[in-house]
């Protein structure tokens, strides 16, 4: 098994530890190959924190940054995702706010 991670994400590979016990698939639960992907993108201000961060195998990390999970793929995460989103949301009102 091995994480896959991009210059771009070094951030990310300081919390990989914490995924220690749940390296598979969060979809498909293939753990041969795991990348750590970004609920909100580096460029809108996602953090590389546990809370924006999803274990998926290549092949659905491409189909959720592009948007194109089933609905019953998407299930599978929708909660972290919908919790991410609420923590990013609050940041970026009281990043505005300051």
């Amino acid at each position: 098994m091995s994480i896959k991670t991009s210059p771009s994400k070094n951030e990310a590979r300081s919390y990989s530890h914490l995924y220690a016990a749940s390296l598979i698939c969060k979809i498909c639960k293939e753990n041969r190959v795991i990348e750590l992907c970004h609920i909100v993108p580096v460029k809108l201000n996602g953090s590389g924190s546990p809370f924006n961060l999803l274990c998926l195998c290549p092949t659905h990390h491409k189909l959720f940054d592009n948007g194109k999970l089933s609905q019953s793929e998407f299930e599978s995460v929708r909660d972290k995702v919908h919790m991410a989103l609420k923590f990013w949301s609050l940041n970026e009102h009281y990043a505005m706010a300051a």
